[in-house]
């Protein structure tokens, strides 16, 4: 029983890492859109509002269900270097 919930888990953590990744590189493309413009319009106002829309729920979402999941199922010193490897491909 412990088993089937712990890849139970594990889907999950796959889920949301795959969603999270989806997120990221829609933040990085609104971002890449937003520099372009030499000034502020209607349509540049739209893709903030959406990229702060966007941000605060990938960041709820990380902070309420993936992060505590990931600390549920893996170790502190595994977690240290998934810290930096992220840190290093960012």
């Amino acid at each position: 029983l412990f088993e089937n919930a712990k890849q139970m888990s594990y889907r999950d953590l796959e889920h949301y890492s795959l969603e999270g990744n989806e997120e990221h590189d829609l933040a990085d493309f609104l971002m890449k859109e937003m520099v372009q413009f030499e000034e502020i319009t209607p349509q540049w106002r739209a893709q903030l509002s959406v990229l702060i829309e966007l941000l605060e729920h990938h960041l709820q979402k990380e902070e309420s269900e993936f992060f505590p999941k990931v600390r549920q199922l893996v170790e502190t010193d595994q977690l240290k270097e998934l810290a930096r490897a992220y840190a290093h491909e960012r």
